[in-house]
């Protein structure tokens, strides 16, 4: 569920805006569709790293934070993480590419 990079900046944008965020504030602050971010949503939630609450006619969502300290995922370090590989790719020439990119920074 991790290992798509829009579902990484799903976790990291709930946790820096106060652990509680609607589809429609994710899709806006990505800038993607709100059925792209429903769909990761959904794929986060069946493996159990969010949860869900509606709130009047929103749902909101939450990083489970246990579930990634069970996964042994440092929430610190998994923002650190991401942080980096994001500023790396930001100066590779093939921004469509991330896996070139990937493996140019190795």
């Amino acid at each position: 569920a991790l290992g798509d990079p829009s579902r990484l900046k799903i976790i990291k944008l709930i946790l820096l805006n106060g652990n509680n965020l609607c589809v429609g504030m994710i899709a806006h602050k990505l800038e993607i569709s709100q059925p792209a971010i429903s769909q990761h949503l959904k794929i986060l939630k069946n493996a159990g790293l969010v949860e869900a609450e509606r709130m009047g006619f929103h749902i909101h969502y939450r990083v489970k934070k246990d579930a990634l300290d069970n996964y042994g995922i440092n929430i610190t370090e998994l923002l650190k993480k991401i942080e980096l590989k994001y500023k790396q790719n930001e100066n590779c020439e093939y921004k469509d590419e991330s896996d070139k990119c990937n493996e140019l920074n190795k």
